[in-house]
């Protein structure tokens, strides 16, 4: 299978790691996009490591599978703004939504 690759090179490598089995050759299409690498698994064009929970509909439609239980961490999402631009009410209220769904999500 064409393993899809993200512009995070460890990925690949890491959740072979995590499986217990050996790592071949990485050597599928970079993209720098989730939903692009889902776009594309989806259309059979090989396999990605995607967040499971920003695909769940997908998955639970039958457009994408989770063949594996097998996860490893890619990072974290920052929410950030310039320093030199006051927080608007609808930034601060932004800042809370996404606070509280993280908090929800957990």
């Amino acid at each position: 299978m064409v393993l899809l690759r993200s512009y995070r090179s460890a990925e690949w490598p890491g959740w072979f790691e995590a499986a217990g089995t050996p790592c071949p050759p990485v050597t599928g299409p970079v993209l720098d996009s989730s939903i692009a690498l889902a776009q594309l698994a989806a259309e059979g064009a090989g396999v990605a490591l995607l967040p499971v929970a920003m695909f769940a509909r997908q998955i639970a439609e039958g457009r994408l599978v989770q063949p594996f239980g097998t996860m490893v961490s890619a990072g974290r999402y920052y929410l950030t703004w310039h320093s030199d631009r006051p927080q608007t009410n609808a930034m601060a209220r932004f800042r809370q939504w996404v606070i509280s769904e993280c908090a929800r999500a957990t």
